[in-house]
């Protein structure tokens, strides 16, 4: 019996993917951190592990929301 042909056997599976970018598991997310200060996020200089940021959890006024900010630098 002959043997099957590797080429003909790995098109079956799927491609590993080799050019994406990985986010850092560990450490600080240099490229998040700059992204969220182009959009003015307060929450860089809160303490704490960021599951103690979100909003329901967050010491962060409602006048501090994407809407409320969008609006305020409109009318400033």
């Amino acid at each position: 019996m002959p043997k099957p042909n590797p080429a003909t056997h790995s098109a079956r599976e799927e491609p590993e993917l080799t050019q994406e970018e990985s986010v850092p598991t560990d450490g600080r997310d240099i490229e998040g951190e700059r992204l969220m200060k182009d959009v003015s996020n307060r929450k860089l200089q809160e303490k704490g592990e960021a599951e103690h940021k979100t909003p329901q959890n967050a010491d962060v006024p409602p006048e501090t929301t994407l809407e409320k900010r969008r609006g305020n630098q409109d009318s400033g």
